[in-house]
């Protein structure tokens, strides 16, 4: 059984004057973080879908230094179109894991919520860390004296690695 990470949560947020409509176009393509992340290189939805639709399945490909390259499997949790577009991200191929995917703990929860505004709207970007067994939950198997200082090292990766695609979202758009 895994050992629980805990919870942990990171919002970033940013105003774009821009229509819902087109934020919703950028940020329900699920390859565009890749353009601004130095750890998301990619996507590919399955089961013959070629876009954002409620509990829709995609291949996640990632790589980051001492981790090397891993794939995820995400699924479509939360979706309205043109002001939410959520994601659940599992251990697809085991390599933390050995627990069949539709028994798993996510291991992370992304989510893009798009609120209008009187000009343009408020892009809100989170990311919840889950209890899912993952490479961070490996390491602080290994390390349980250095968790609270491994669990904020990582969240600073992600906020950064947020706060970059929020920049890229309104360059997309400008």
């Amino acid at each position: 059984m895994p050992q629980p990470v805990g919870e942990t949560k990171i919002q970033v947020t940013l105003d774009i004057n821009a229509t819902s409509e087109k934020i919703w176009n950028v940020i329900s393509d699920i390859n565009m973080p890749a353009k601004f992340s130095d750890e998301f290189l990619g996507a590919q939805w399955l089961d013959g879908v070629a876009g954002a639709v409620l509990h829709a399945r995609f291949i996640g490909k990632n790589a980051k230094a001492p981790m090397g390259e891993w794939e995820t499997l995400s699924v479509v949790t939360g979706l309205e179109h043109g002001t939410t577009f959520e994601w659940s991200v599992f251990d697809a191929i085991g390599k933390f894991s050995d627990i069949p995917v539709d028994e798993q703990d996510p291991i992370a929860i992304w989510r893009f919520d798009i609120q209008q505004r009187e000009e343009g709207c408020l892009l809100v970007y989170t990311a919840t860390l889950g209890s899912g067994d993952s490479g961070l939950s490996h390491v602080l198997r290994l390390k349980p004296e250095k968790r609270t200082e491994i669990v904020a090292r990582r969240m600073q990766v992600w906020r950064t690695n947020m706060e970059a695609t929020l920049v890229g979202v309104q360059s997309l758009i400008s």
